[in-house]
This record gives structure tokens, sequence and C-alpha cells, in this order.
């Protein structure tokens, strides 16, 4: 519920009110998870086409890194996962501080980014992910002057960026994992 919530004040930092469909996908996942998750699809990219960015690394780019992009992956990862999670005291004083720093967006940054240490804290073996995540941040700072309007540098670098968060969610510890070919 808290990627939700990060996700419908991230939409209105960002002057998009898509988001406010999320309760009721997040609702859906009680009846039938696979509609959820096709649902999320299709609001993904009914809110892909509703923020325009001129570059990724512009200020509008980043926060759209960090009011769209991982609140949204907060989402997914909590219609992912088994169940339907309980709504604590702790995600409840964080849910409260998420609105109210809609009037702060480095406030809002800050949080999210503590929401995200803690809603995938024990879920990973990190050392692996730091390291590509450091890299990877390390090569965009040093190299962001010749990304900045090279439109093909900044598809390498959403495919990157893509490619990094595909390897920490498949780090996971209780992914169900099968078997695609056997040899």
């Amino acid at each position: 519920m808290i990627g939700v919530v990060s996700a419908i004040v991230g939409g209105a930092l960002m002057n998009s009110y898509i988001p406010l469909i999320l309760p009721l996908i997040y609702l859906l996942k009680r009846f039938n998870k696979d509609l959820a998750i096709l649902t999320f699809s299709a609001y993904l990219l009914g809110l892909s086409y509703s923020i325009n960015v001129s570059s990724i690394y512009s200020r509008e780019g980043a926060l759209a890194i960090f009011a769209i992009a991982l609140p949204n992956l907060l989402v997914l990862d909590s219609l992912l996962r088994e169940g339907f999670p309980d709504f604590n005291e702790k995600e409840f004083a964080l849910s409260l501080a998420l609105i109210a720093s809609y009037i702060n967006e480095y406030a809002f940054i800050a949080l999210l980014i503590i929401t995200l240490v803690m809603k995938f804290h024990g879920d990973f073996i990190w050392r692996e992910p730091l390291g590509a995540a450091l890299l990877t941040g390390a090569f965009l700072y040093y190299f962001r002057a010749y990304f900045e309007n090279d439109y093909v540098g900044q598809v390498v670098t959403l495919i990157t960026a893509s490619i990094l968060t595909f390897s920490l969610l498949a780090m996971r510890k209780d992914v169900k994992r099968e078997k695609m070919f056997s040899a």
C-alpha cells in the first residue's frame, strides 16, 4: 500500500493524476492477480504517454525517475508478492510522511529512498547489485555531458537502468524460479 501512496504523490508532483486509479488495481489483486498485473501494464502505458520529459538528464527527467519510475516499482513489487500485505504502523507513518512531502520534492525523494531500503533490505544479497549500481551511477555521472543531446545515448542509459533493475529483482530471495531448459 505504501507503493500506491508514493505513486500517487509522485504523480501529483509530475502533474499527472493517472496514478489515482492505482487503488482500484491494488484492490483488483484480491480477486484476480493476473488481471491486476495486466491492468497495471495498461496503466503504465497510459502513464508513459502522460509524462513529457525532454531529457532524462534534466531536472524533470530526474524527478520523473524518482516520482514515477521508483514508486511504480514498489507498486509492481506489491502486486507480484503473494497474498495481501498488512498495513502496519511503520508503513502508515511513512505513508503520512510521503503525503506531507508533496510540499518539497527533495523530502519526497529522501523518503522514497528510505522506503525502498525498508521494503527491499532483506530481499537481496546486496554485494553484487550494490557494486553494479555504483558502477552504473559512476558511468552515468562521468559521461552525462556526452549524453545530454544524444538520444541514442539516452536509450542506452535507459536499457542499462532496466537491466540493472531486472537483475536486482531477479536476485530477490523469494522469487519463484522455474527451470526453462533442461540439459
